[in-house]
């Protein structure tokens, strides 16, 4: 759905705003500390329940106040809804003037964020790369979040007992029988969810794309839940020495590569261009999946590339309402909305 209106009560620099966007495509643009992440931040906390940094929520009241607010109109077609996020010690979410469940929301209302500078992280990181995708592949795959709750509740469990060196066998083999059974799932999601990923990464670009998984042992585990719990019970005395779960989907990784060249290896412009097809990729497959197109929130959209890259992603950008923030004014987005720190705000 697209976002029409959004009003802001207490929310980081802002004691209240309000904006209107009319357009598909709507540029921010203003001085830094005007507000323009803070309106994407609003925009993914209203969606996700948490922010793109995952703050902790107190830090995200305009102080000296103990609440914040954050409604939304949104639209498809003829059908509208009006949500209402609200904060003080904990968070209540509002659709059509009826208290809901965050969950709810997910049904027709979803914001993906991309930050000009945080993609780089990704790269550098196996964890958060592991993560990034696991947001992707739960934004598919209905059920893929609650299978990785699952799993990763299994593995505190595990890790608990590893560290207390006495535990009870039948206990430990519980739990692996659980991180046998979630796991497998979790991977042939994951492999699914890559295949498709690079099919449509190759009808945006003649580059070419690959995405490794790599298993964190022998990838024959995962081909049955009882080759997955004998794996788990042979390794058993040498988790217990390192007091930590050491195989499994929590540890695989992801590597990615354009044109048979590891992504991380090319410019920073050229990265950020590869990346941003990444996303327009997985915009693409959530709109056919899921059935409605997800809000794209562009955070300074035109750092670090030049003017033939900017012409280049926009000739690809998926169809979807995006909404993206700038310190320059660019004359090719249909809505252009100016901020200023004159704002009710803490500056």
């Amino acid at each position: 759905m697209f976002t029409r209106s959004l009003i802001l009560k207490n929310f980081r620099l802002f004691g209240e705003a309000g904006f209107d966007f009319s357009a598909k495509n709507i540029l921010l643009f203003g001085r830094n500390g005007s507000g323009k992440t803070t309106v994407l931040e609003a925009l993914y906390l209203l969606a996700n329940g948490r922010t793109p940094s995952q703050q902790d929520y107190d830090q995200l009241v305009h102080k000296p106040d103990d609440f914040f607010s954050i409604r939304a109109h949104l639209q498809e077609g003829h059908l509208e809804k009006k949500v209402v996020v609200h904060y003080q010690q904990r968070l209540k979410y509002m659709i059509d003037d009826k208290p809901a469940a965050g969950s709810q929301i997910s049904d027709f209302f979803a914001t993906i964020f991309f930050s000009a500078f945080g993609f780089n992280y990704y790269l550098s990181s196996h964890s958060l790369l592991r993560r990034l995708f696991d947001f992707f592949v739960s934004g598919i795959f209905a059920l893929y979040n609650n299978n990785l709750l699952d799993y990763n509740k299994a593995l505190r469990q595990k890790n608990f007992l590893l560290k207390k060196k006495h535990f009870e066998h039948n206990e430990m083999s519980g739990w692996n029988k659980v991180l046998a059974q979630k796991g497998i799932v979790l991977v042939k999601w994951r492999k699914i969810f890559l295949a498709d990923l690079v099919e449509e990464l190759s009808k945006l670009s003649q580059n070419r794309f690959e995405i490794e998984y790599h298993s964190a042992a022998d990838a024959v585990f995962y081909q049955s839940e009882d080759a997955y719990q004998t794996f788990l019970c042979d390794i058993l005395n040498r988790e217990c020495q390192h007091q930590a779960a050491l195989y499994g989907p929590h540890r695989d990784r992801y590597q990615i590569f354009v044109n048979q060249k590891p992504m991380r290896f090319y410019s920073s412009g050229e990265r950020k261009k590869f990346f941003l097809l990444l996303y327009f990729a997985y915009l693409n497959l959530f709109k056919q999946r899921r059935g409605f197109a997800p809000v794209f929130l562009f955070d300074d959209f035109d750092a670090a590339m030049d003017r033939d890259n900017l012409e280049f992603l926009w000739q690809r950008h998926p169809d979807v309402q995006i909404i993206a923030t700038s310190v320059r004014n660019y004359d090719f987005f249909d809505e252009r909305i100016s901020l200023s720190p004159t704002f009710d705000n803490k500056e």
